[in-house]
């Protein structure tokens, strides 16, 4: 992170070195440096910073956290430039929460979007996010609620 900081030093309004600062605090479980990441709403970005402060605040857990999350990963999903992060953090959250029919929604919305979306995918991208985390065997309880397993190679 030395690296990212030198390059903010330099030009404090790069907003991508800003993303990629949170993302390697992401990385090394710094939930403070992560929700700090966060930039100006007119970024055209902005979907990326929300999901970033919603993961942030995800990893650091603690209760008023957890709602705060929510609503960032809801407006990090709102977004028509988005990806399907801030939905399967919702879900994630909906299931430490145990609402089994926010769990369906947010699961839902993204494979609308994203229809090639299943456990396997998510689990392999989001390993550095999750693994070691809280939320780390939720991702198998993401099938149960309809993200789709992995599909079958077919034998020829």
């Amino acid at each position: 992170m030395p690296v990212a900081e030198q390059g903010l030093a330099l030009n404090p309004d790069y907003a991508f070195l800003h993303f990629a600062h949170g993302m390697a605090a992401v990385r090394l479980r710094n939930a403070d440096t992560t929700i700090r990441a966060v930039l100006s709403p007119h970024d055209p970005s902005i979907f990326a910073f929300k999901t970033l402060l919603g993961i942030g605040l995800m990893l650091r857990g603690e209760p008023d956290d957890l709602s705060t999350a929510r609503v960032h990963l809801r407006e990090g999903a709102s977004f028509e430039r988005t990806t399907y992060y801030p939905f399967i953090g919702a879900a994630l959250l909906g299931l430490r929460a145990g609402n089994t029919d926010e769990v369906r929604i947010w699961i839902s919305d993204p494979l609308k979007k994203f229809p090639n979306l299943n456990a396997e995918y998510v689990r392999e991208a989001a390993h550095p996010f999750y693994e070691g985390s809280p939320y780390c065997d939720y991702l198998d309880r993401l099938i149960e609620q309809g993200l789709g397993s992995p599909p079958r190679e077919r034998s020829v």
